[in-house]
């Protein structure tokens, strides 16, 4: 592989490490250990929910998010213990950039490239897995399961987990589903990280754990990291309140973002350069999953002889590579980020 592809390829690796790492706030409980849950069959952009509650109990994995394609939460942390904000915002959302590419379309498996290596001959598509054996092709991991959407899953069914867990809709091994499943009156279910934690009525009841959850969703029982603006003052950059996932985050609108990141990209809570490429002004500029303008392109001739000399033509903008063939011999093409690993 060209050795400049090769470091542009790991520098994307770190980039998309460092975006897709949440943190997670727990209380005075402590949770399980990862275990079945979590399992990717792609470039996942997992990491495990913040906003467990104060008084947690013991015993039960940490939800995380199972995908074969990729999403991403920014990365970093702040005293309040936010998952979101810091970082390049990956995948595309409503509002974070340009569409995703639709799915390759194939007759056999040698059109189709990693996440998706694999031809559905029902849909003609590529596809991360078929049966269960797709997903467990490496060995030395967790046993993992083959989705009805084609998806390395670490469950399908309760029957999959251990330990009395249960499987979410998500594929993940989780300690509940609903607060009916943690037994004990005083017990609630945490719908964001699928742990049994101690119920709340109101805010002081949250003072527990640091302060990372100091406010009460009395919709839910569960303390969180906020309900409100005012809840997110212990943090320099992000002072506002996302009350759908009730984490502090740098914007929940346009209004919250200014200078040379105007927009809100609100599925990740940062503000960014755009979230469409109509909002880059120049006709011959695209905007990228990255919330990025960058000149567009229509063929390999306008991206030049750079560390991007192929031109997506799915999205309208330069990239390392589309297939494995643009890495060199020996290399893959990651099919959400189109970086040579």
């Amino acid at each position: 592989m060209n050795a400049s592809r090769a470091l542009v390829g790991v520098g994307l690796a770190v980039a998309i490490g460092i975006g897709c790492g949440g943190t997670s706030t727990t209380g005075n409980g402590t949770g399980g250990n990862g275990g079945e849950g979590g399992a990717s069959s792609g470039a996942s952009g997992g990491g495990a929910s913040s906003g467990a509650s104060s008084g947690g109990v013991d015993g039960g994995d940490d939800a995380t998010t199972s995908s074969s394609g990729s999403g991403s939460s920014s990365g970093g942390s702040d005293a309040n213990g936010s998952s979101s904000g810091a970082g390049d915002a990956t995948g595309s959302s409503s509002s974070g950039g340009s569409d995703a590419a639709p799915p390759t379309s194939c007759t056999d498996a040698g059109m189709c490239a990693f996440p998706t290596p694999l031809c559905d001959p029902g849909s003609s598509t590529c596809v991360g897995c078929l049966v269960d054996m797709d997903c467990n092709n490496g060995g030395g991991g967790p046993t993992l399961h083959c989705n009805s959407s084609h998806a390395c899953v670490a469950c399908t069914s309760d029957m999959q987990c251990t330990n009395g867990r249960l499987c979410s809709p998500a594929g993940n091994c989780v300690q509940c589903l609903t607060s009916a499943t943690c037994g004990d009156a005083g017990m609630v279910c945490n719908p964001t990280t699928n742990r049994c934690v101690m119920s709340c009525a109101n805010s002081t009841q949250c003072t527990g754990g640091g302060g990372g959850t100091p406010a009460c969703n009395t919709t839910t029982n569960v303390c969180v990291q906020c309900t409100a603006d005012t809840n997110c003052t212990g943090s320099t950059t992000r002072t506002h309140c996302n009350t759908t996932t009730n984490t502090c985050v740098q914007c929940t609108g346009d209004t919250n973002c200014s200078g040379g990141t105007p927009y809100c990209n609100t599925t990740i809570g940062r503000c960014v350069q755009c979230t469409s490429t109509s909002q880059c002004g120049d006709a011959g500029s695209a905007c990228t999953n990255l919330g990025r303008c960058v000149a567009s392109c229509t063929s390999d001739t306008q991206c030049g002889n750079n560390n991007t000399p192929v031109c997506d033509t799915a999205v309208s903008y330069c990239v390392q590579c589309v297939t494995n063939a643009d890495c060199g011999q020996g290399g893959v093409c990651d099919q959400t980020f189109h970086a040579c690993f």
